[in-house]
């Protein structure tokens, strides 16, 4: 598995459609991360603590994360 960082843009594995980056990292076991999702508003309480098994980074292009973080 990739070790996933602060800064990462990350997505669910199941919902790849969900974009977020990692703001901090919480050590342990399992390893969490706190992940602020960009989804429209009132559709998930930002930031989340997410188990990093659930998550996976995500190959996008500058345009698609642009465009994710202002429809947030």
């Amino acid at each position: 598995m990739t070790s996933i960082n602060v800064g990462d843009l990350v997505e669910l594995r199941d919902a790849p459609a969900w974009l977020g980056s990692v703001l901090d990292v919480v050590d342990g076991r399992p390893r969490c991360l706190l992940v602020y999702w960009y989804t429209p508003p009132k559709l998930c309480i930002n930031p989340v603590l997410e188990n990093e098994e659930c998550l996976a980074l995500a190959v996008r292009d500058e345009r698609t994360v642009e465009s994710a973080r202002r429809a947030a």
